[in-house]
């Protein structure tokens, strides 16, 4: 069992929000788009409580929170716990609040109808009422009379079990899956824990409901078993204490029962009781284990700990409860992480990254990660289906809202498709590149795809004139050739990431098969290759098609008709002469070293014009962009 998606609705900064969960899910944006709002909207539909006013969209004028999650993968044992709600494909399960009604949970399932408003009722004396009711006005229904709340929720359900053909669809009760009224069942079928950016590591790490070292523990050891245990050892000792009890008290118990019967029968005739040692009822006391941590050979409190060592502990505990071997039967787990990256060095992050993302990917752990992120060590742009870009977008009654975007895998490929390329192999070779040069750009308002390091050299150093890219919120990234730029243009539209494409058109093949009248395999193929990329770039981006085009500056795509290294030769000779000279000079052997074209571009004569229209382009994407 896993979470597909989740629909939060009126929730803090999420005013309408659907988000598809994936195997690692992983949250980007700038802040304050919402992204831990997604993580805590899924803690209280989990754990409960009362909200405040400041729990509300701040558009949505009092109405009604709510926070709807939908499972999939549902396993047989699942399909038992989940009961009726577990008969679909998927389960699907909504938690809301408003400030009248208060907290409701419901479930989709098939029910009979006229037992609904018997679920209504907000208390067991209301629900009692209204099942008499139903009792008298149908007795055709064969109803047994009630003894109690959870009783009648019994029968009503065994009921509904008799007569299949009598149900309907319905958004049905499921406060008792969740513990406020009867076993929490779905606890024991689905687990949840949220690491915030700032967790109270000592309160995670006392044994209490709830906490990550409860749930370790839980998760470690054999729950069935120590339960069946337990209790015999209580059935145990409530036998030995009984019989201890009617060994000592049966004399006294005697003689009170002669007593009271001898006196009763001067005024009822043929009056008598009997006394007699009843069951007594053990409560087995709650588990308790304490942890101490140290630092050396001083041992503390957590609290009494540093940050990182909190954060340390936290991850580790987080590390282990992921990792652990379940048996067939066991529950899935989702665990959710604010700024995993705080307090770590980068070595550990990536460590802590890797770790999760295999667990997640290990079909035998049933274990789903999702976090929010602002750290490159961990994003895997090669693992683009598992990415949700958070942003902010103006709805049609201009009011920003927050939205997310994501590249799943069909999406990319259609893209590819569109574009004259075929998705599927293309896809499976670049995932390698974006790994390499994406990882960073993810995170960018907007984002420069160049072919190479000395064409991203130059445009930085261009822009740095003008305040440089990293303060306009635009990430340069070189791909390390024209075939790369597809794929990281599908994946950065899909993402909903405003892209700038800049590629050589190498007219030169061209005029090498005029002048040769097109002899030569190798030149023919060279020909061929660099038409396909030129209308494969120019679709992508604005939607023309051309074999050989010219300089060009658009929106989004700008070409150089021959190379950049030709058009610069022309059009900014003072920065060529610059770089050969420098070249010479500390005795560089890179063909284009990009730090000294970038040096050059920052300092060296004026931008040509364009060069400047690409900086300028790419700084109005990132403008426009939330």
């Amino acid at each position: 069992m896993r979470i597909q998606r989740i629909h939060v609705q009126n929730y803090r900064s999420l005013r309408d929000l659907e988000v598809e969960f994936d195997d690692v899910t992983v949250l980007l944006g700038t802040n304050g788009v919402g992204k831990s709002s997604i993580l805590y909207a899924l803690d209280w539909f989990f754990n409960g409580g009362d909200l405040e006013d400041e729990d509300f969209s701040y558009d949505s004028d009092g109405g009604t929170i709510s926070v709807e999650v939908t499972f999939d993968d549902l396993s047989q044992r699942d399909r038992d716990g989940l009961e009726k709600y577990g008969t679909r494909e998927t389960a699907t399960f909504k938690r809301t609040w408003d400030p009248t009604a208060g907290e409701k949970l419901t479930g989709y399932a098939r029910a009979f109808h006229p037992f609904e408003q018997v679920r209504a009722g907000k208390t067991a004396t209301e629900v009692r009422e209204l099942y008499k009711e139903l009792r008298q006005k149908s007795p055709e229904l064969g109803l047994p009379q009630d003894r109690s709340r959870d009783q009648v929720f019994h029968e009503m359900e065994k009921w509904e079990q008799e007569n299949p053909n009598m149900l309907a669809e319905a958004t049905i009760s499921a406060t008792h899956l969740f513990g406020f009224a009867g076993t929490a069942k779905l606890a024991g079928i689905f687990g949840y824990v949220l690491v915030r950016a700032h967790n109270d590591a000592e309160g995670e790490t006392e044994d209490a409901r709830g906490t990550l070292l409860a749930q370790l523990i839980e998760r470690a050891s054999s729950s069935i078993e120590l339960e069946v245990e337990i209790n015999e050892l209580k059935d145990n000792f409530e036998e030995e204490l009984k019989q201890l009890l009617g060994g000592k008290y049966e004399p006294i118990l005697r003689s009170v029962e002669n007593a009271v019967s001898k006196s009763l029968q001067q005024y009822v005739s043929g009056g008598d009781i009997n006394l007699d040692v009843g069951t007594t009822d053990i409560r087995v006391p709650q588990r308790k284990v304490l942890l101490k941590a140290s630092d050396g050979d001083y041992e503390t409190d957590i609290g009494r700990q540093g940050q990182g060592f909190q954060r340390a502990l936290l991850i580790a505990v987080l590390q282990v409860l992921a990792g652990i071997d379940v048996e067939q039967g066991e529950s899935s787990l989702l665990i959710a992480i604010e700024e995993p990256e705080l307090y770590q060095h980068p070595t550990q992050a990536r460590h802590f990254a890797s770790v999760l993302r295999t667990l997640a990917e290990d079909g035998n752990q049933r274990v789903q990660v999702a976090y929010a992120t602002h750290s490159p060590y961990f994003v895997d742009p090669g693992a683009f289906e598992g990415l949700r870009r958070i942003s902010k977008a103006e709805g049609s009654d201009g009011v920003l809202t927050t939205k997310c975007t994501q590249a799943s895998f069909e999406v990319v490929r259609d893209r590819l498709n569109d574009a004259g390329i075929d998705g599927i192999p293309y896809i499976s070779k670049a995932r390698t590149t974006l790994r390499r040069y994406l990882n960073e750009a993810i995170f960018a308002k907007a984002v420069l795809l160049v072919e190479g390091g000395s064409d991203a050299g130059i445009l930085r150093g261009a822009a740095s004139r003008v305040g440089g890219f990293d303060s306009m919120g635009v990430a340069c990234a070189p791909l390390g050739g024209k075939p790369e730029l597809p794929m990281a243009i599908s994946v950065l539209q899909s993402l909903g990431i405003p892209t700038f494409a800049v590629f050589d058109a190498d007219g030169n093949h061209k005029r090498h098969l005029e002048e040769n009248s097109g002899t030569g395999k190798s030149n023919r193929e060279n020909a061929d290759k660099a038409r396909f990329y030129n209308n494969a770039i120019l679709r992508m981006c604005n939607g023309q098609s051309e074999d050989w085009p010219n300089d060009l500056l658009s929106e989004n795509v700008a070409c150089f008709e021959f190379n950049l290294d030709a058009y610069l030769d022309g059009e900014w000779p003072e920065l060529m002469q610059f770089v050969h000279a420098e070249k010479s000079k500390t005795g560089t052997k890179s063909d284009k070293p990009e730090g000294i074209y970038e040096h050059a571009a920052e300092t060296v004569g004026s931008v040509p014009p364009l060069i400047d229209g690409i900086v300028k382009a790419a700084i109005a994407l990132a403008n426009v962009s939330r």
